[in-house]
C-alpha cells in the first residue's frame, strides 16, 4: 500500500480472502519403454511425451499387449523345461495394466520403439528421451519396465545413467527402479547376488532421487484364455506333441490325442484351428495343461516399479502426501517371486552402504505387503525416505 502524505479521500482495495493454495498431483509418473506402435491420429509420437489417465487412452495410441514366445525342451527323464523368448517380452503394457490397478491416475508416456526391435539396447533410451521429458513440468517420476529386459548387466546400468542423471537434474522427479534379475535368489546357484550387484551398479553422487524394490513379483495380469500352443516357438512344438503322445500310448483316448498334438505341430496356424486344438488338448491331455500352466506362470512374472507407481498415486490420494507408500498390499499379485526371511529383509533395509532396497514379502496373518519407504540415499537423515523426499 502506498503512503498516504496528503490530505484527501483515498480508495482502498482489501482482499476479502487470502491466496489459495492449487492442488496438484504429486504422484505422476513418466513411464518409458517400448509399445506396438506410437500413433496418436496421423501423428507419430514416439520419443514424444504423452499425457494419458487410462489404460483405453493408452491402447488408443500405444496398442495392445506384446505376444510373449516360449521355446520348450523335454528331457531323458520326460520334464518340460520352458524358457521365455526375451526378443518377444515387453514390460510397459503390462506395467501400465498393473500402474491402474493398484490406484494409478493421470501419467506421461514416451515410447522409444515398437515391439519390432531386433535387440533391446541402451541407446533407445537416449538423450532424446530425457530432453522431451526435462520439457514437461509435471512428472513426479520416471520408471522404465523395459530396463531389466537389457542383455546384461551393463546395459542395463547405461539406461539408469541417463535416467538417474535427468532426475537429478530435474532435482523433483524420482527414479523407481526395478532390480536386475530380480526374479532370483540372492544365494542363486550361479552364484549371483543381485543385490550386490544392483548396488555396485547404482554408484550416482545423489542417490536419494532412486527409489528401488525387490524381489520381482507372480502377477495374474495374465489369465488362461490369454495363452495357448500359438505361444510355443514351432521348432519346439514337435518335441511337444511327442510329449503329449508318449503319455498317452495305449490309452483309449491314444489315437484322439496323437491326431491332436500332430495338428498342434502342423502348419495350420488359423486362429479356428488353434483354438479349437487347444481347447481340446487342455480336456484330453494332462501334460498339455501343465505346460500351459507352466507357460501362464512364466508370463506372469514381472517386476514391481510399475505397480508402485500406482501405489504411490493410490496413497497419496487415499491418505496424502506425509504417509509412507508403504505396510500396504499389492492388486493382481499373487505372491513375490522370492520369500524373504527377517534377516534378508533387514540388510535390504538398512545395510551398512545404506544403499536401501525396499522389500516386498509375504507376512504371516497379513498377505502380501510392500515393507519399506526407503530412497536409495539410507544413510541421510533428511532424504531416507520416500515421502519426504
Amino acid at each position: 500500500m502506498s503512503q498516504m502524505k496528503t490530505p484527501g479521500v483515498y480508495v482502498v482495495e482489501s482482499d476479502a480472502f487470502p491466496n489459495s493454495v492449487v492442488a496438484v498431483p504429486t504422484a505422476v509418473p513418466a513411464f518409458v519403454g517400448y509399445t506396438e506402435t506410437a500413433q496418436r491420429g496421423a501423428t507419430d509420437v514416439t520419443h514424444v511425451p504423452v499425457r494419458l489417465s487410462s489404460l483405453a487412452e493408452f491402447e488408443d495410441i500405444y496398442g495392445g499387449a506384446p505376444k510373449p514366445m516360449f521355446k520348450l525342451e523335454v528331457t531323458d527323464e520326460q520334464r518340460v523345461v520352458v524358457e521365455a523368448d526375451p526378443t518377444s517380452r515387453f514390460n510397459l503394457y503390462n506395467g501400465m495394466r498393473l500402474f491402474f490397478d493398484n490406484g494409478g491416475g493421470p501419467c506421461w508416456i514416451v515410447s522409444v520403439g515398437s515391439y519390432g526391435v531386433e535387440a533391446k539396447r541402451p541407446d533407445h533410451f537416449g538423450e532424446a528421451v530425457w530432453e522431451a521429458l526435462s520439457k514437461e513440468a509435471e512428472p513426479t517420476m520416471v520408471v522404465i519396465p523395459d530396463a531389466v529386459l537389457m542383455p546384461d548387466l551393463a546395459a542395463y546400468k547405461a539406461v539408469w545413467d541417463k535416467a538417474f542423471a535427468h532426475c537429478t537434474a530435474m532435482r523433483k522427479r524420482v527414479a523407481v527402479i526395478d532390480v536386475f534379475n530380480g526374479d532370483k535368489t540372492r544365494n542363486d546357484p550361479s552364484g549371483v547376488d543381485v543385490i550386490r550387484d544392483f548396488r555396485d551398479t547404482f554408484t550416482y553422487d545423489d542417490l536419494s532421487y532412486g527409489v528401488a524394490y525387490y524381489p520381482w513379483l507372480h502377477t495374474s495380469v495374465y489369465s488362461s484364455a490369454d495363452i495357448s500352443y500359438a505361444n510355443i516357438h514351432e521348432d519346439s512344438r514337435a518335441g511337444l506333441a511327442n510329449h503329449i503322445k508318449s503319455a498317452c500310448e495305449g490309452a483309449d483316448n491314444g489315437a484322439a490325442v496323437a491326431t491332436l498334438a500332430d495338428t498342434m505341430a502342423g502348419d495350420d496356424a488359423s486362429a479356428a484351428t488353434v483354438t479349437a486344438t487347444h481347447q481340446a488338448l487342455l480336456v484330453v491331455s494332462a501334460r498339455y495343461k501343465d505346460v500351459m500352466q507352466a507357460l501362464l506362470r512364466a508370463i506372469n512374472v514381472m517386476p514391481p516399479a510399475a505397480a508402485m507407481a500406482g501405489v504411490f498415486t493410490r496413497t497419496d490420494n487415499t491418505v496424502g502426501v506425509f504417509k509412507a507408500p508403504a505396510n500396504t498390499g499389492l492388486v493382481s499379485v499373487v505372491s513375490p517371486c522370492v520369500a524373504l526371511s527377517h534377516d534378508e529383509q533387514e540388510d535390504l533395509n538398512v545395510p551398512l552402504d545404506g544403499k536401501a532396497v525396499n522389500a516386498i514379502r509375504y507376512v504371516t496373518g497379513r498377505g502380501l505387503l510392500v515393507w519399506g519407504a526407503w530412497t536409495l540415499d539410507g544413510n541421510s537423515q533428511d532424504w531416507r525416505y520416500i515421502n519426504v523426499r
